[in-house]
């Protein structure tokens, strides 16, 4: 082997040391700190005990006994609007546990150690049972959004375990999932891999991962998209096939699930050319809108929303009155935002740390100093483009949180402009959390904006 050979060997090993050592922190920290927290959750909690159970347990139960497309019964609810229903046979002690707890997430982790359904939950699920047939509330989301859960579940079933003993598999699958999804998003990440720690770290965070429910695989997907997207910023090359792929069946599957947390995505769209063709950019978009558009026919028969008021009249009523339902959407964040963040301590001590964490570069003095002397407003727009592209993304996407609520959850007549909206938690928000990765791309002086600003390679090695 020549000296040439010897040298790139070298090179290539170099880099994986690198690699590494940048890395294994990281992904350390978050076993050390995520599992601890999902064992405890695991173990103190039932699994019954979630917000929206009968709607998560059923449709993990559905999949997992393979009635993936069930006969739906529609009726009309209390408040005027159309309720499909699925009709699901199976053991009563999964569809009718009469320990269930629904409560909000929140409540749940703030006493852990206090689940007093828990003992109730073993009791009904290991005693009596038998088979019926139900008809559990509808998801909004399709069943195959729940395999992670319902893999678990599967074995439970095969295995003749307990119902018990068998959604707390249906748990850990989805928490084994949702971790590797995290530790993907970390090593992909080319910054603020720590930002990524304490997101995925939260206790929320780990509960909703640890538990049936979908939403710790929306913030896991979500993450996954943002560190797809800030590694090809980044790195400056051509995005690869396989890596367009993935970014692509990632975003699919969270589009399944919920669209409005596909702003992470965004971030893909406003990749400089030589990374990200517009050819891709469009073929990207175009398999998006055909995703779309199977959801949209899904839920025409199978998909349903809990409605606590009249849906027709809420749309009537802002189509008739816009700037008015703008206004009361407006108010209501500016005035629930404290509402929203439990008093907890550890709960304070996490925001203060993601906080400092990601303002920390953004006060960097060679960056502000970079900032200062850019040519024009222009330059500074094109260099931050995806800091922007986030902030605008995720006000946009909570606004539309609070939309989604104002008209499935209140009578807007009645509340008016300034009225108090019911229905958003604080959990609705951790899927726009990876976005604050964004930062890590700025605040390390010119050199890296001009990485940012997606100048071309030739460029780059000119200045």
């Amino acid at each position: 082997m020549g000296a040439k050979g010897e040298k790139s060997i070298r090179r290539a090993l170099h880099k994986r040391f690198r690699f590494f050592l940048k890395n294994i922190i990281p992904v350390l920290l978050i076993f050390c700190l995520s599992v601890p927290q999902a064992i405890g959750f695991i173990a103190n909690i039932g699994p019954w005990t979630i917000p929206d159970y009968d709607m998560h347990v059923a449709s993990t139960y559905a999949l997992a006994t393979g009635q993936v497309f069930p006969e739906m019964t529609v009726s009309t609810d209390d408040f005027g609007n159309d309720a499909k229903r699925p009709v699901i046979s199976g053991d009563s002690r999964y569809l009718k546990n009469n320990g269930a707890r629904n409560d909000l997430v929140s409540n749940i982790i703030d006493t852990p150690l206090q689940d007093d359904s828990l003992a109730r939950q073993k009791f009904v699920s290991s005693n009596g049972g038998g088979w019926i047939t139900d008809t559990p509330r509808a998801t909004q989301y399709p069943l195959f959004g729940y395999v992670p859960q319902a893999i678990g579940l599967k074995v439970g079933l095969i295995l003749n375990l307990s119902p018990y003993a068998s959604m707390q598999l249906a748990r850990l699958s989805n928490y084994v999932v949702c971790l590797t999804l995290f530790v993907i998003s970390i090593l992909l990440l080319p910054r603020a891999k720590m930002v990524m720690v304490v997101i995925a770290a939260t206790p929320a965070v780990c509960f909703m991962s640890s538990s049936v429910m979908l939403d710790g695989l929306m913030v896991a997907l979500s993450a996954v998209i943002t560190s797809f997207a800030l590694h090809a910023a980044n790195s400056g090359r051509s995005m690869t096939t396989g890596m367009f792929i993935g970014v692509i069946i990632i975003a699919a599957l969270l589009c399944y699930i919920k669209v409005i947390y596909l702003v992470p995505l965004l971030l893909v769209f406003v990749l400089p050319e030589h990374v990200l063709s517009i050819k891709r950019k469009a073929c990207a978009a175009l398999s998006l809108a055909i995703v779309f558009l199977s959801y949209i026919i899904w839920g025409q028969k199978y998909s349903s929303i809990g409605y606590l008021a009249n849906y027709s009249n809420n749309v009537s009523y802002v189509l008739q009155n816009p700037l008015r339902f703008i206004v009361c959407i407006i108010v209501n964040v500016v005035a629930d935002w404290r509402d929203l963040i439990p008093n907890d301590p550890s709960t304070i001590i996490i925001i203060a740390i993601l906080v400092v964490m990601v303002m920390r570069p953004l006060f960097d003095m060679r960056y502000i100093d970079s900032v200062f002397h850019s040519k024009s407003v222009f330059t500074v727009v094109l260099n931050h483009r995806y800091l922007i592209v986030s902030v605008v993304g995720m006000l946009l996407a909570w606004f539309l949180v609070y939309a989604f609520e104002a008209l499935t959850w209140n009578d807007l007549p009645s509340i008016g402009a300034y009225g108090h909206l019911e229905g958003v938690q604080g959990r609705y928000i951790l899927p726009l959390l990876p976005l604050l990765t964004v930062s890590g791309l700025y605040g390390r002086g010119c050199e890296d904006q001009t990485v940012v600003s997606g100048l071309s390679d030739q460029v780059i090695d000119n200045k």
